[in-house]
C-alpha cells in the first residue's frame, strides 16, 4: 500500500512498513506504536489507583511518632487498613470492688519500623483519655521485613463512684488537622461495680452487762456477705471465726470486745466496743469443811472416852 504526499505541487510516493500500516479500527486510526502506548498508560494508571489505595495509609502513618494529645478523637471504628489487639486483664466482668481500682490491660500491634499508635481509655462511654505512661513496652522482629509487633502493658488508677462502670481501652492512631479523627484499630470493654460502703455489725449478743460464767457467746449480724470476720477482746490481736462463736475461759473481772467484718469489695466495718463483766461466785471452800468435819470427829471421840473414864470410877 502506498502513500501520496503533495508538496509545493510535487508529489512522492513513500512505501509503509508493515509496523507502520495503518490500523484503522471502529473509525479511530492509529498506529501499533500508539496502541502500546495506550495500554502502558492504562497500566501505570491502576498501578497508581493501587498504591494510592494500600500504600497511602501506610505513608501517612510511618511518621517518628503518633500526636502527643491529651485526650483522642472522635473515634472511628470502620478501620480497613490496620489490625491490633487489646486485652484487659483486669478487673473481671461482673466483679465487686473498692475504690480506687486499677485497669491493667495490653494492646499489641504491628507496624512498619514497629509504629504503634495511641493508647487511650474511656469511662461509662466518656472522653477517651491518652494513656503514655507504660508498665512495660517491647518490639519484636517479624518474619516481614522492617515490619515489627509492639505490645505495650498499661495500668490505669480509676477514682469512681459508688455504682455499676464500664471501661474501654483502646489502640489506634490519632489524625490531626482538618479532619482530625482517632481510628481506632482494636478496643476492649470491662463491667464491674464499686463498693464503697463497709458492712455493718449489729445484734450483738454481748452486752454492757455482768455474767456469772467464763464462758459468753458472741453471736452477731452482718448486712452484707463477707470475706473475712474477726474480734478482739480486750485489744488483744484479732482473732478469726467463721461466724458466731463463744469466748470461753474468761477471767473475772471486767472485758471488752470488738468484732469487724470486711465485704468482697475490701471495705472493713466495725461494731461498737461493748464492755461487759464477768463475776463468778467464789468456789465453796473444801478445804475448810474437811477440817471442821476432823474437828468435830474429834471432839466426838474426846467427850466418849470421857464418857468412857466416868463410867469406871463409879
Amino acid at each position: 500500500m502506498g502513500l501520496s504526499i503533495k508538496l509545493e505541487s510535487r508529489i512522492f510516493t513513500k512505501t509503509l512498513l508493515p509496523e507502520e500500516q495503518p490500523n484503522i479500527k471502529h473509525g479511530i486510526e492509529t498506529t501499533e506504536r500508539d496502541s502500546m502506548l495506550m495500554k502502558r498508560k492504562a497500566s501505570a494508571l491502576i498501578f497508581a489507583l493501587l498504591i494510592s489505595y494500600f500504600l497511602i495509609p501506610v505513608v501517612a502513618e510511618a511518621q517518628p511518632a503518633p500526636p502527643d494529645v491529651d485526650t483522642l478523637g472522635p473515634a472511628e471504628f470502620n478501620s480497613q487498613y490496620e489490625t491490633g489487639s487489646v486485652i484487659i486483664l483486669s478487673p473481671e466482668n461482673s466483679t465487686i470492688h473498692g475504690n480506687p481500682i486499677q485497669l491493667n490491660f495490653t494492646a499489641s500491634r504491628e507496624g512498619l519500623f514497629g509504629q504503634f499508635g495511641n493508647v487511650g481509655v474511656s469511662v461509662d462511654g466518656g472522653v477517651i483519655k491518652s494513656v503514655t505512661n507504660f508498665v512495660n513496652k517491647s518490639v519484636v522482629s517479624t518474619e516481614y521485613q522492617f515490619w515489627d509487633l509492639t505490645t505495650v502493658v498499661s495500668s490505669v488508677t480509676l477514682f469512681l463512684a459508688e455504682g455499676t462502670h464500664n471501661a474501654t481501652a483502646y489502640l489506634g492512631w490519632q489524625y490531626q488537622g482538618i479532619y482530625r479523627r482517632y481510628q481506632v484499630y482494636a478496643y476492649a470493654t470491662v463491667q464491674f461495680t464499686i463498693d464503697t460502703t463497709p458492712p455493718t455489725i449489729s445484734a450483738l449478743s454481748i452486752q454492757n452487762a455482768t455474767y456469772d460464767t467464763t464462758d459468753v457467746d458472741l453471736n452477731f449480724s452482718v448486712s452484707e456477705p463477707v470475706s473475712q470476720v474477726t474480734y478482739s477482746l480486750d485489744g488483744q490481736e484479732n482473732v478469726t471465726v467463721a461466724g458466731n462463736t463463744t469466748l470461753a475461759g474468761l477471767s473475772a473481772g471486767a472485758h471488752n470486745v470488738t468484732v469487724y467484718a470486711w465485704d468482697t469489695a475490701g471495705n472493713m466495718g466495725a461494731s461498737p466496743t461493748v464492755t461487759f463483766t464477768v463475776a463468778v461466785p467464789e468456789p465453796f471452800p473444801t478445804a475448810l469443811v474437811a477440817t471442821a468435819s476432823g474437828l468435830s470427829v474429834a471432839a466426838v471421840g474426846l467427850g466418849l472416852l470421857m464418857v468412857y473414864f466416868k463410867k469406871r470410877k463409879h
